[in-house]
Parts: structure tokens; sequence; C-alpha cells
């Protein structure tokens, strides 16, 4: 088992650019869709800086992406539920970083829709949603409309609070949101007002 360690580490340590920080490895095997380099790299960071901002938040990231990528819906309430425990870490000595207050809304949504998805058998489901899936999206909510309060220009932020109450807003009121992230040059939102309706 140290071998394989060993032998892991070393592999790393090759297949970077000399100079390169241990975040800059985790980013740029984040980029490279290689998650488990990506982990390992962030996961050093953290050992001997537990509050690395740049560590934390590509950690979230990883298991951010690794869960909407797996078909699994319980492996994606484990990922999603890892990534929002970086999260909160990050935001708790970070407080108004928006990078964490944006990702940490995608999370709570993501955790919401996965949460429907697996009590969708549930013998009462309108109490289970009110229960689990209602408050997720509660935070949601909060994390996108306190990152709107805080940093104007946020077209992100935005556009998923447009996604997320989409079932809630009138038309006109979902254009205002599209509009307002188009307007900071989101393309996402540009696309969405484009689309025929």
């Amino acid at each position: 088992m140290r071998n394989l360690w060993i032998a892991l580490t070393l592999s790393l340590a090759l297949s970077l650019p000399s100079g390169a920080t241990t975040v800059e490895a985790g980013q740029q095997h984040f980029a490279a869709k290689a998650y488990d380099q990506a982990l390992t790299a962030y996961n050093a960071v953290l050992k001997k800086q537990p509050t690395s901002l740049p560590a934390l938040l590509g950690r979230a990231r990883v298991y951010y992406t690794q869960g909407a990528a797996d078909e699994f819906v319980f492996t994606r309430l484990e990922l999603y539920e890892q990534a929002e425990r970086d999260l909160n870490t990050a935001l708790k000595h970070h407080r108004d970083q928006a990078d964490a207050l944006l990702l940490r809304g995608q999370v709570y949504q993501e955790l919401a829709n996965a949460k429907g998805e697996a009590g969708a058998g549930a013998v009462d489901y309108w109490e289970y949603v009110s229960r689990e899936v209602d408050p997720l999206t509660h935070k949601a909510q909060a994390d996108f409309q306190r990152l709107i309060a805080l940093h104007k220009h946020e077209g992100p932020a935005h556009y998923f609070l447009a996604e997320l109450l989409s079932e809630s807003l009138s038309e006109t009121e979902l254009k205002a949101y599209l509009t307002k992230a188009c307007g900071f040059k989101y393309q996402p939102a540009c696309a969405k007002l484009k689309a025929p309706q």
C-alpha cells in the first residue's frame, strides 16, 4: 500500500510543470478532467492549510462536477454533500466570497434536485419534499440573493436565481432576471432570452 502511495505521489509530481504549486496542479488536473489527481493536489494543500480558499473551492468544484456526471442519485447526494461541507468551511472563513456563494447556491440547487429524485418513492412524497427538498431550495435562493446584494454585477447569480424560481415567477419577472444576467454578459442567459418560447 505504501509503495502504491509513493508511486501515485511521484506520478503526480512528474506530470506537473516545474514550479507549479499544488493549487495550480489541482486546477490543471481539474481542467484536464483528471479529478482524482486534482483531489490529491487539493487535499495536500488542505492538510497544511485547512482554510485555504483556493483549495476548498477547487475541491468543491471537483465534487460538484463529479456529482453532476454520476448517474446514481445516492452517489450524487454524497458528492454534493462533500462540496457543501467544503463551501461552508470556505464561507465560514471568507464570508462574502463570490465564487463560494455562487457554487454553494448551485450545490444546494442540485442537492434539492437529487433529494427530490431520491424520495420519488416516498409514501408521503409532498411531506418529504417540504422536509428535505424545500429547505435546500430556500438556501440556494438565499445564497443567490446574498450574492446579488453584495456584488450587484453578478450575472450568474441572476441567471441561477431565475432558474431556481422559474416555476413561481411570472414570464415578465423571469425575463427581467434573465435580462439582468445577459446585461452582465452571462451568455447562457442571453441564449435563453433568444431561444423561441
